[in-house]
């Protein structure tokens, strides 16, 4: 399955072995062998014909390099959730932008880190006459787990139609995330942040240490809970070893004493996740291992999941008039409004919401405060130009950030060393020979990854290092560069449909965390992956700014 012509002699090997089980074994024993030997046989005499069929192919025309690793190393790769992103860029300054990486599937997998290219990929070719590459699909199956097996906007096809298709959900909550809308709801994310605030207020008072990635995860799923589903997270309290909970949003302590509802989807999701898109990557027999504790626990969370979803809807058309549904600008307001085949569909699109809407944002905000708790020089700097721009501090508004610059190069600067879709856009499979230059071709059928970690540290100076500087200087070498890579939010028909969300959450919060507070890191943080990169383990301090630390 290689491509390369061992599978042939392989499938050989077998058939003779079938024909000495037929000649001479016998009993039950012999019998059970035959049947074995007899499907073996089958299996490598159609991967020598694929191995053949590929061989032949390849000497019509020269594909990237191949990675150095055997199939063996990168499955165990896959599975180390500390080390994948590292991995992948060592590979392509090794190896080259573009290269093969053995993976036990019948396509040749390569991974991409030339912007070009992705580009083509993700975007098509006008001057060609292409269009986009479209997602695989037997990818999107494992996806789909995270919602009892439903398609969702993210797992669709981009070419489906009708009420089944991709286009029709997408057009059905797009306008929800338009910058009007989103403007409306400016409210909400006031109070959570001051939510954020009045947590890091008590720990600062109290000299506390405290989890960038596990609070920014809070806030976040919060805000989601309560901007797109009108429902209460009830996540940002602050747990009193000597008195039990102790709130700081003004709620009781008897509802605290039950699980809240963001921290009771955080848990559930991580199980989820860690199962999908770790444990099954480095193992791709585990789905069939059904007496795994871990494995069952995981898949009773995604049920859970896909339960809590159910119940948003219920509960919002429970609470809500046919008027005020109607005049709701809402996520879950154009979800329950655009027609769909069944409910469990709709619910496959809240799961998504959920998933997306909190994972990517969270540990963006988290390697933010990280860099700028370890960059103090950055941080002081960022500090004069929103106290200049918000002298009173009062709450931020959409059109103060427009007269933010340097904050933007920050977050630009935080997403390219730290792009938490670390692994890119989800991979496509090749539907022509896309030339790659130097004679080599990414052949046609062939399944391609767009790993970001890799791109975003490739191809301009100092790359391993935060300088915000290197996007707000037009005569910067890198300018071009920088600008072709910079697709966080993916490109293309399937870019991110709540981008515009997601940056104006990111910098009301950092706008404000930042004029409040200085932060200090005191617990080094290693990268995690599975899904997302987190900065697992990141500790800080924060001092309220104007007071002694």
């Amino acid at each position: 399955v290689s491509g390369t012509g061992g599978a042939v002699d392989a499938a050989f090997w077998w058939l003779r072995k079938v024909g000495d089980l037929l000649q001479h074994g016998g009993g039950a024993e012999g019998g059970k062998a035959r049947r074995m030997a007899v499907v073996a046989a089958a299996i490598a005499l159609c991967a020598g014909v694929v191995a053949h069929h590929r061989e032949k192919r390849r000497r019509e025309i020269e594909w990237p390099p191949t990675a150095p690793t055997s199939l063996r190393e990168n499955m165990k790769v896959m599975s180390n959730r500390s080390r994948v992103p590292w991995i992948f860029l060592e590979l392509c300054r090794e190896v080259g932008p573009i290269f093969r990486f053995k993976f036990p599937i019948m396509k040749p997998f390569f991974i991409c880190c030339d912007p070009a290219i992705q580009k083509i990929i993700l975007t098509g070719d006008q001057e060609g006459g292409f269009k986009e590459c479209e997602k695989i699909g037997r990818a999107m199956k494992r996806i789909e787990l995270l919602s009892g097996g439903e398609p969702s906007i993210f797992t669709k096809m981009t070419r489906s139609e009708g009420v089944h298709g991709w286009q029709w959900a997408r057009k059905g909550v797009a306008p929800a995330f338009s910058m009007v809308n989103l403007k409306q709801n400016m409210r909400v994310l006031h109070e959570q942040i001051d939510s954020f605030v009045t947590v890091l207020d008590h720990f600062a008072s109290n000299g506390t240490v405290f989890d960038v990635s596990e609070w920014s995860m809070r806030f976040t799923m919060d805000f989601l809970c309560a901007s797109m589903f009108h429902i209460e997270g009830g996540s940002m309290f602050v747990e009193d070893t000597n008195r039990g909970s102790s709130q700081t949003d003004g709620t009781s302590n008897k509802q605290v004493d039950e699980e809240a509802l963001s921290l009771r989807l955080l848990r559930l999701f991580k199980l989820a996740t860690i199962e999908l898109f770790s444990k099954r990557l480095g193992n791709p027999f585990r789905q069939y291992l059904f007496w795994d504790r871990e494995k069952r626990q995981a898949l009773a969370a995604m049920d859970e999941i896909m339960k809590i979803a159910l119940d948003i809807l219920k509960g919002y058309r429970d609470t809500h008039s046919k008027e005020e549904i109607k005049e709701d600008i809402g996520i879950v307001g154009h979800l329950v409004r655009t027609p769909y085949p069944s409910e469990k569909a709709r619910a496959a699109d809240v799961v998504t919401f959920m998933l997306a809407g909190h994972d990517t944002t969270g540990y963006t905000v988290a390697w933010i405060l990280t860099e700028l708790s370890r960059n103090p020089d950055v941080q002081r700097k960022l500090q004069k130009e929103l106290d200049q721009q918000n002298p009173k501090r009062l709450p931020w508004t959409i059109e103060m950030l427009r007269d933010t610059p340097y904050q933007d190069c920050v977050i630009k600067e935080a997403m390219r060393l730290w792009p938490v879709a670390a692994m890119g856009p989800t991979a496509r499979e090749i539907d022509r020979d896309i030339p790659v230059g130097g004679g080599k071709v990414i052949p046609k059928g062939s399944f391609v990854s767009m790993n970001l970690f890799a791109t975003f540290r490739s191809g301009i100076q100092d790359p391993d290092s935060f300088i915000p500087e290197r996007w707000e200087k037009p005569s910067n070498p890198d300018a071009g560069r920088l600008e072709k890579m910079h697709i966080p939010f993916g490109a293309g028909k399937r870019v991110c449909v709540g981008q515009n969300l997601a940056y104006l959450e990111l910098r009301m919060v950092v706008a404000t965390m930042l004029q409040r507070f200085d932060f200090e890191q005191i617990g080094v943080e290693t990268t995690d992956f599975h899904l997302t990169l987190k900065p697992a383990g990141s500790k800080l301090k924060a001092s309220v700014r104007g007071k002694t630390k």
